[in-house]
């Protein structure tokens, strides 16, 4: 935990105050995010409105240098099958490849718009969106190898936390929209696409391969695989997990998202919340970030205990509504939403507080047997869930990276457990490049101008396998 917590802290110390800049319009007042009344008139995937963003993009404190940046309203479909309309980013490095395009889930969490990352990312944003700012590090990875990268709100203009279909929708269509953006962006129509996703990115990330066969087939020629970490496939599971732990604030933003797009369960909820003060405290949430959410809730207990906020406790979960949404959205639970046809890669770490282990393999089971031809499941005997967060990063890119270069994934079925992901072939080499990427920024360099660097220096190998020696020699340290 100690040292989780550190490599956190550092990663927002090494990003210098640059000036007070004025923080931009939140999407809640910006009309731009408005979706048209003649929404119906727009096919899906079409772009109803473009601009450049608004402010710079920034990683925590500062801008990044890149070359430019758009913003884009996309139609889209929600849960019930009705036109709506989301916003998407479109991020360009220095000496940008027009054949690679990343498609970034962040991890949203909040059940309002104003946590969105198309605001989030933007220079001068509330610290209340910390912990997707802080998320722009990944994005700095991908931008400093030269890749685009789209960043979808795959929340949708409600603000759907946790709804699984209705992200997995937005994400396809804000690809589809990007592939039609050639004599703004550069992107060629014909670009490899990969996507990624960790935690609450996961689902949009993961579902959009699920979905992907028969709601986009065309997006086939392009998409070249789905990574997803620390992965959600069971709104249930993961809220009793979190029930009563230091990461409860998460229930209360889920369960408001679930509102958001299906209103009429608003009142069977407030009809079983104990009493009038937690009921208000529960309100509040709705407009939560993440980040303020957890201090509030922590360690509140949501269904279990002698005095629970929901009176009837886990039976919640049995009001006929609400079972029939939570369970159309787990993962590989029922074959008619959909199997990938595209490689998937999954990195788990097998101490996870948050989203428990077993997610990741009964989503990896349910899948396999529903024909997957390609899907790795790599765990990590020592991480929790911010620990595999840091230190599994390296692992996805390497295996971006290959699928970006054309190379084979893992036929079938593969689960591999390591001491941690950074043991994983190739990750020394991506953490290299993290660095590199980190510190690129920091400075103000041209981000993507030094996208080469195809071996680590002798020096960074040694600190590489030192620190790895050393979280391997500590194992399952718990909340790491």
């Amino acid at each position: 935990m100690r040292l989780n917590l550190f490599f956190a802290i550092v990663w927002v110390l090494l990003s210098p105050v640059c000036g007070f800049p004025v923080e931009p319009e939140l999407p809640s007042n910006d009309p731009f995010y408005i979706v048209p009344k003649d929404i119906e008139k727009y096919s899906e995937g079409e772009i109803i409105r473009s601009r450049p963003s608004p402010a710079k993009l920034r990683g925590v404190f500062q801008p990044i240098n890149i070359q430019d940046s758009w913003q884009y309203l996309v139609r889209t479909t929600n849960s019930r099958g009705k036109p709506t309309a989301v916003v998407t980013s479109v991020l360009k490095p220095y000496n940008a490849d027009k054949t690679k395009v990343l498609s970034y889930q962040f991890a949203q969490d909040s059940p309002s718009i104003d946590c969105s990352p198309s605001y989030s990312i933007l220079h001068g944003a509330s610290m209340n969106t910390l912990i997707l700012q802080l998320e722009m590090y990944v994005i700095s990875l991908a931008l400093a190898r030269g890749w685009y990268v789209v960043t979808p709100d795959h929340e949708g203009p409600n603000s759907a936390f946790a709804i699984a279909k209705i992200a997995g929708k937005i994400t396809l269509d804000s690809i589809r929209a990007v592939l039609k953006t050639e004599d703004t962006t550069g992107i060629d129509p014909k670009a490899k696409v990969a996507l990624w996703g960790y935690s609450g990115g996961t689902v949009p990330t993961s579902w959009a391969a699920i979905l992907q066969p028969e709601y986009a087939p065309e997006l086939s020629q392009n998409l070249v695989g789905a990574a997803c970490g620390g992965w959600l496939t069971n709104l249930t599971n993961a809220a009793l997990a979190m029930d009563g732990k230091y990461s409860a604030g998460l229930i209360p933003l889920a369960i408001h998202g679930l509102m958001n797009e299906y209103p009429e369960l608003s009142e069977k909820i407030a009809s079983v919340i104990t009493n009038e003060d937690q009921h208000n405290e529960f309100l509040r949430a709705s407009n939560y970030c993440l980040l303020e959410s957890f201090p509030k809730f922590a360690f509140k207990e949501f269904f279990k205990g002698n005095n629970p906020i929901f009176s009837i406790g886990t039976q919640i979960f049995e009001i006929p509504e609400i079972k029939r949404i939570l369970t159309d959205n787990v993962v590989g639970l029922n074959a008619s939403n959909g199997v990938p046809k595209i490689p998937l890669f999954v990195y788990q770490g097998m101490q996870d507080e948050i989203i428990p282990y077993v997610q990741a393999e009964r989503g990896f089971e349910r899948l396999c047997a529903l024909g997957v031809e390609s899907f790795e499941l790599a765990l990590s005997k020592n991480t929790g869930h911010i620990g595999e967060m840091l230190q599994g990063v390296g692992a996805a890119l390497k295996w971006v990276e290959d699928r970006f270069a054309g190379l084979p994934p893992k036929k079938g079925c593969v689960k591999e457990i390591r001491e941690t992901n950074l043991a994983y072939e190739g990750a020394d080499l991506s953490f290299y490049k993290l660095f590199r990427a980190s510190w690129e920024s920091i400075l103000g360099w041209e981000v993507g101008r030094f996208a080469s660097v195809a071996k680590i220096p002798l020096a960074a190998q040694f600190v590489f396998d030192a620190l790895r020696g050393v979280l391997e020699a500590l194992g399952p340290v718990p909340m790491r």
